[in-house]
C-alpha cells in the first residue's frame, strides 16, 4: 500500500450501525476491509495486498444485481443475495 499512498490512519473506520465495521482509505476512499456483524472473520479487499498472487474468487455474492455487461465466467460458487459459507482447510 505503500506505494500507492494508501495507508489505514487512526479513526479511518468508519462502522454502519447493526451492518458491519468497515475501513477506508483516508486520501483516496478506497475500501480496506469490511466486517459483517457477528461474522468470525474479516474480508480484506485484495488490491490492499502488496502481493496477491496465489488468490482465487471463493464465491460472486450479490449476483441477482450485476449488470447485464458483466459475465461470471469462472466455476466459482455463485450466490443471488450476499449469503455464503467458506470452509477453511
Amino acid at each position: 500500500m505503500a506505494s500507492s499512498g494508501c495507508s489505514r490512519k487512526p479513526g479511518s473506520a468508519g462502522m454502519t450501525p447493526l451492518e458491519a465495521r468497515r475501513a477506508f482509505c483516508r486520501q483516496c476512499g478506497s475500501t480496506l476491509f469490511w466486517q459483517g456483524t457477528g461474522r468470525d472473520y474479516i474480508s480484506i479487499a485484495a488490491g490492499t495486498l502488496d502481493d496477491s498472487s496465489g488468490l482465487s474468487t471463493a464465491c460472486h455474492i450479490f449476483t441477482a444485481d450485476k449488470g447485464g455487461y458483466y459475465e461470471i465466467a469462472d466455476s466459482a460458487p455463485q450466490r443471488r443475495d450476499g449469503d455464503f459459507s467458506l470452509h477453511w482447510p
